[in-house]
């Protein structure tokens, strides 16, 4: 059973009310983390609250415009987003960047988001520098849990 509609969407709207609202500004030393909910919501989120913003749109190449919507936001804001292998990761870490995207495999669970052998599918791909797999699998969860 697929569970978009119950589960996946309430970190979006959290997400969405997190940052319009500029909650992280509040705790400084709090870090947020959407877990579960995959990542590629992010840029469509990202989008809205942009255009909602009444902010510039990125259309004509403003890397400015891009940070502030980007990876500066993940990290000012201590936002974590946890992916899922089988996503276009090389894709999303240009809206989250290298130092906020986790992984989970639910390991000992039986849903959509257990990923069976998750490192080592993460450690194969050719798509994203080994440096950078070692961030979302090691370097960003210790940072995020705080350990």
């Amino acid at each position: 059973m697929y569970d978009l509609p119950h589960v996946r969407s309430l970190p979006l709207f959290a997400f969405r009310d997190l940052v319009a609202h500029k909650i992280p500004e509040r705790f400084p030393k709090l870090r947020f983390g959407f877990i579960e909910a995959s990542a590629s919501w992010v840029p469509y989120v990202l989008h809205h609250l942009q255009r909602s913003s009444g902010a510039k749109l990125n259309s004509g190449g403003d890397a400015d415009a891009a940070m502030e919507w980007g990876p500066k936001l993940f990290r000012d804001y201590r936002l974590y987003i946890a992916a899922e292998a089988d996503e276009d990761l090389a894709y999303l870490l240009t809206h989250i960047g290298e130092d906020n995207m986790i992984m989970g495999s639910d390991y000992g669970h039986q849903d959509q988001s257990k990923e069976d052998g998750m490192v080592g599918v993460m450690r194969r791909k050719k798509s994203i520098s080994p440096a950078v797999i070692e961030k979302i699998l090691c370097d960003n969860p210790r940072r995020f849990y705080g350990l």
